[in-house]
């Protein structure tokens, strides 16, 4: 252990009701400094209200000048927002209506400050209840007025976290590793491993039951408000859609809603209550087939494949042919992910002959798409394009924004291989933009990968390991390993790049290790191929 320790304050501001939340908190900074901070002379401190000592003068100023000795804030939010504080300090910019939110306001002005040494704020929401968002009171409106204020401005990029005190500890724990690489300054690459590809997974979205068409509106409303990154409104419009009803239509698309926000542990609960309240087989399959994207984001191909498999029985024994089209082309992603492209290819096929048969173009811009990265995969660019070509005109016509992102994206990576790096970055960064509006964190953290790259290839190593850290950072948040594996090898072939080989070892090995969690022998024999090439230093 070095013989000094650099200390770094971290104040924690919140409202009552989040008692374990802040136990929590404490625990996790001495377990992060016992075993990574200390060891590399850095010591983080957690700081909040109950460790002020009393003092004279107002309560609440003497715990803002804590806050402004503190190098880092982070606002956890839930159902509540507090009491007014008394006399709030209006010269912190806008009024303060609690003590939390004052602490904030403090913060903000601390990081716009040179004299201050506040260098980040970081937003956390813990995740409300349906029951609760569908009836909110003045306390909880007030947290979700705040949080469409900070959606609106994108001043802050906020995060959720559920009621598992696990997934709270992570992201803390998420945040202490990307302040102690930014204070350390690693100047943090030989082959190039693309960003992972942004494959896209098949929904079935089943008739709406006529006796519904209020509720259904509700739903629909929320899907437009969602689709024009309007998140906070979208979850409020569900809720009331979801609450006290059995309507497995409005509860399964508030699933889809979840994941596609990368909140996969609420989406797979609501997915698990579509599966409880089926009482037809029918609702059965769409429930274990959501299930099955579920876990293929979390990189479980095993567990995915058993989900999809058991729908697709299902919707066979049923003669559903949408359902049918739908599995199949998962499938074909999880082949796809293992390798094994021939078989990847076969399911995909009668994935696409279902969909042309029905007429659905949604799922055939689908898998025309994910067709294209087959034959990206394989070398083939001229047909990969004509794929993503095909598949984006579709969304077009469809105006389907998330899809036409992933189709932009795949054209980049094409570009990319044919080294028309200016073009492949205008694709990227056009995707990247949709996918912020949407609030599409999978998307954000493919392409953030994809302009690192782009920007490793010109040389400028700096901006690229920024653009792979921030792809990096997202993917753990969502606790995708695939995501996670290919830019802890991307990050490695920077470190390789600039001799720092003890370091691109130890990415490379971390990537490893990951594929083999996931299951992917195909990426595990290439990355040990890189981390055997490595020159002794």
């Amino acid at each position: 252990m070095p013989g000094q320790l650099t200390s770094y304050r971290v104040f924690i501001a919140s409202p009552g009701g989040l008692e374990k939340e802040r136990r929590a908190f404490r625990d996790v900074f001495h377990e992060f400094n016992e075993d990574v901070g200390n060891p590399q002379g850095l010591h983080f401190v957690p700081v909040g209200w109950e460790f002020v000592p009393a003092g004279q003068g107002r309560p609440q100023e003497i715990i803002n000048q804590e806050v402004e000795m503190c190098d880092y804030l982070v606002l956890v939010l839930h159902n509540r927002w507090g009491s007014p504080p008394v006399g709030p300090d209006e010269s912190v910019g806008d009024v303060p209506t609690s003590g939390t939110h004052e602490e904030f306001l403090v913060a903000e002005k601390c990081c716009d400050s040179v004299d201050k040494p506040m260098k980040e704020v970081v937003p956390l929401f813990k995740a409300v209840d349906p029951d609760q968002l569908a009836d909110p009171g003045k306390q909880l409106r007030q947290v979700l007025d705040f949080k469409k204020c900070l959606q609106d401005a994108r001043s802050h990029l906020y995060r959720e976290f559920s009621d598992d005190i696990e997934e709270f500890k992570r992201e803390i724990r998420r945040q202490l590793n990307k302040w102690s690489r930014g204070i350390r300054d690693v100047e943090a690459s030989e082959i190039q491993e693309p960003s992972i590809p942004p494959t896209e997974v098949s929904y079935v979205n089943p008739p709406v039951d006529p006796n519904s068409e209020l509720n259904s509106n509700v739903v629909s409303e929320a899907e437009r408000l969602a689709g024009e990154g309007k998140l906070v409104e979208a979850e409020e419009r569900f809720a009331s859609a979801v609450v006290g009803r059995a309507d497995l239509n409005a509860i399964n698309r508030f699933g889809h809603f979840l994941s596609r926000l990368g909140r996969l542990s609420q989406a797979q609960i609501t997915y698990e209550r579509v599966l409880e309240l089926a009482t037809d087989d029918g609702w059965k399959a769409i429930a274990l087939g959501n299930l099955g994207l579920n876990e293929w984001t979390r990189g479980n191909l095993d567990a995915a494949e058993d989900y999809h498999k058991r729908s697709l029985a299902i919707e066979e024994s049923l003669g559903r042919k949408e359902g049918m089209a739908s599995d199949l082309g998962n499938l074909g992603l999880i082949e796809q992910m293992r390798g094994n492209l021939d078989a990847a290819e076969e399911y995909l096929m009668r994935s696409l002959a279902i969909d042309k048969s029905l007429g659905r173009k949604e799922g055939m811009a689908i898998q025309l798409g994910n067709l294209g990265l087959i034959e990206q995969t394989r070398g083939n660019l001229d047909a990969a394009e004509d794929y993503h070509k095909r598949s984006l005109a579709i969304e077009e016509s469809l105006g389907r924004k998330e899809g036409m992102a992933i189709q932009l994206g795949n054209l980049g990576l094409i570009e990319e291989t044919r080294g028309n790096l200016d073009a492949a970055e205008d694709c990227h960064k056009r995707s990247l933009a949709i996918n912020e509006s949407l609030g599409r964190k999978v998307g954000m953290a493919n392409q953030l990968g994809n302009l690192g790259l782009i920007e490793q290839t010109r040389g400028n190593l700096n901006v690229a390991e920024e653009y792979l850290k921030r792809s990096l950072a997202i993917n753990e948040s969502l606790g995708r390993k695939e995501g996670m594996a290919i830019q802890l090898a991307n990050l490695g072939s920077i470190e390789r790049e600039r001799g720092n080989y003890d370091s691109a070892q130890s990415y490379r090995i971390r990537s490893i290790d990951l594929y083999r969690q996931i299951g992917m022998p195909h990426m595990v024999e290439k990355v040990q191929g890189w981390l055997d090439d490595l020159p002794d230093e």
